[in-house]
């Protein structure tokens, strides 16, 4: 997780500002809504943390949400993270699909450490869930074989699914690359298996 210093964020506000004009995004500086407040996800829980400029709109079809994630104990300095949201047409039980670079922010839960067939996907990535039908299902051969091309363009992006709800989150992305957390967001939707819904409806 990359640090800002809030001195460079009025900067970084105009720029991502003008991205989201650019690609006919609505863009708040922070969460207009506090939605981002009281999604189910656990990435997105440190106790101080706090939500910039969001953007809302369509990507390759799809509604997303796209923010930069900060965490920290002062007004000096944050961790900062670029994230993007969707909500699903499945309800998902809690799954992780972290990068092993990743922080230990997942890999210290409670939850089952599913292992695949797979050792080069095993050394790059973990899955945690505690459905392993439901792991099984949405991490399948191609949804790996797509995750494993990450190593060849980094930064790289992992997951995190509960309800209806599917979390993108990287390193702190320049304003003209908010782009790359979007795309890897809706690539993981399209991937995910249609008769999922059926098998994990949402409530009605």
């Amino acid at each position: 997780m990359d640090c800002i210093v809030f001195g460079t964020m009025d900067k970084r506000i105009h720029e991502i500002s003008a991205w989201a004009e650019t690609n006919g995004f609505a863009f708040d500086i922070a969460d207009p809504d506090d939605e981002l407040e009281t999604l189910p996800l656990f990435l997105l829980s440190p106790l101080i943390r706090s939500f910039w400029n969001v953007v809302r709109g369509d990507w390759n079809g799809v509604p997303v949400e796209a923010f930069d994630l900060a965490i920290g104990r002062t007004t000096e300095a944050y961790g900062m993270s670029t994230c993007a949201v969707t909500g699903l047409t499945v309800n998902s039980p809690h799954l992780f699909v972290t990068h092993r670079s990743f922080s230990d922010r997942a890999t210290d839960l409670i939850v089952l450490h599913i292992e695949t067939e797979s050792e080069a996907f095993n050394e790059e990535w973990e899955i945690r869930c505690s459905d392993r039908r439901f792991a099984s299902a949405v991490v399948h051969q191609g949804m790996m074989d797509w995750l494993l091309e990450q190593r060849e363009t980094p930064p790289r992006t992992s997951f995190e699914l509960n309800g209806p709800w599917l979390l993108a989150i990287t390193e702190m992305l320049r304003p003209q690359e908010y782009g790359i957390v979007l795309d890897d967001l809706t690539n993981f939707v399209d991937r995910i298996p249609g008769f999922l819904q059926d098998l994990y409806p949402l409530p009605s």
